[in-house]
């Protein structure tokens, strides 16, 4: 499939597709439940957002989009299985 061509949003890099609709201004926390292919399989998360102007963008084929102008967390390494 071929990537769609993007438009760039008034501010910073963070890029927006075309068609994209704005559905939540601000993400306060996600939760979720990782995958069978995950180093914890079944385990929930609470990912809980400090930093503010993270969206949620809804997609023309049914996908979501989180963006934001800054990283949302800090990146770190898994342990070795």
């Amino acid at each position: 499939m071929e990537p769609k061509r993007l438009n760039k949003s008034g501010k910073g890099s963070v890029k927006i597709p075309r068609g994209a609709v704005l559905i939540y201004d601000d993400i306060e926390e996600i939760k979720a439940t990782k995958g069978r292919g995950s180093s914890w399989p079944g385990e929930k998360f609470v990912h809980k957002f400090n930093k503010r102007g993270s969206k949620i963008y809804g997609l023309p084929n049914g996908q979501l989009l989180v963006v934001a102008k800054k990283p949302l967390w800090d990146i770190f390494n898994y342990p070795e299985k």
